[in-house]
């Protein structure tokens, strides 16, 4: 009896280690295994651009542009994966055409607003009015039931400090250019309006304005502008078209065929808005991280298109295509 009593106790002892396991196990795979890595915070310095925008016969805005660096409010990171979108420029549409956010996203949310479209029809489409408006506004049309402004607005959502500028007017056929993205970016020029040569009370003809500049960051070591507005469309051979804003802003057409005359598109990785009139799209935006080195070795970043380099004592992470910066430790 004595040994049947031991033997119960034993099997019962057994089946309560293998109850307690389990429990154990369950808790880490919803808790932890679900939830994510608990990981040590970094603060980061950071540089935003949103992708440009699309154009009309107006240029395209410049892309949104946000940074704390040098001297503002750095981010943290505290999640153990944290999100980094990269913005993607976009050719027009009736109702579309403002270029894509880029963003980082950790424990808390860091975006910058895609550059307005440059101007087309004032239809009755959005509330942004075929998306004029954005991180640095596209150049403007005539009013219209959806667009009240004559001109794109910049710092749309509005932050502090401002993410990019207004766009140019047209005027008649002119187009004018769009804003220049970023706190000292530069509002789009106004397109003018010019008597016709061979009919000179008809004023249809014209100059585009130029693009707004962007504005310029040294967060990588050396310095490069970003998130310039593309220069607006100039209809007559002969009639300047407005010049795309330092910061990868495209030229605008002039209507003509020649590699001078035709409009450009704005330039990937800047950020820059697109010159006017042929429909092209704003360039992609980028993101840079930038860390101290001493914490490099809990740092990677992925796809392998993105890069990181070194200046100084600290390190800094490129992202030319969306990814993910992930912390150990």
């Amino acid at each position: 009896m004595r040994d049947l009593k031991n033997n119960l106790t034993s099997s019962k002892s057994t089946k309560n280690t293998k109850v307690r396991r389990g429990k154990s196990f369950g808790y880490q795979v919803l808790g932890f295994g679900a939830g994510g890595i608990t990981v040590t915070p970094i603060n980061v310095d950071y540089l935003i651009i949103a992708a440009g925008g699309g154009a009309g016969s107006g240029g395209g805005g410049g892309g949104g542009m946000r940074t704390s660096y040098p001297g503002g409010t750095k981010m943290t990171l505290d999640k153990s994966v944290n999100t980094i979108t990269i913005g993607a420029g976009v050719a027009p549409g009736s109702c579309v055409g403002a270029g894509g956010c880029s963003e980082i996203v950790s424990g808390t949310t860091l975006t910058s607003a895609g550059g307005g479209k440059g101007d087309g029809q004032p239809l009755a489409c959005t509330v942004r009015a075929n998306s004029r408006d954005g991180g640095a506004g596209g150049a403007g049309t005539a009013a219209g039931q959806c667009q009240p402004q004559p001109a794109g607005q910049g710092n749309v959502p509005p932050v502090s400090p401002p993410q990019g500028a207004n766009g140019g007017q047209k005027q008649y056929i002119a187009g004018g250019g769009g804003g220049g993205g970023g706190a000292s970016g530069g509002t789009g020029g106004t397109g003018q309006a010019l008597p016709a040569p061979q009919n000179p009370p008809f004023r249809g003809l014209g100059v585009g304005g130029p693009g707004g500049n962007g504005t310029s960051n040294s967060i990588t070591g050396s310095s490069t502008t970003y998130a310039g507005g593309g220069g607006g469309f100039a209809y007559w051979p002969g009639y300047d078209a407005g010049s795309g804003g330092s910061g990868g802003g495209g030229k605008g057409s002039s209507h003509g065929q020649g590699p001078n005359q035709s409009a450009q598109a704005g330039t990937d990785g800047l950020g820059g808005g697109a010159g006017g009139s042929a429909g092209l799209r704003g360039g992609n935006g980028r993101i840079i991280v930038r860390y101290p080195t001493a914490c490099a070795s809990r740092i990677s970043i992925a796809p392998g298109s993105n890069s990181t380099a070194t200046t100084g004592c600290c390190t800094y992470a490129t992202f030319n295509v969306s990814g993910t910066l992930t912390l150990t430790g």
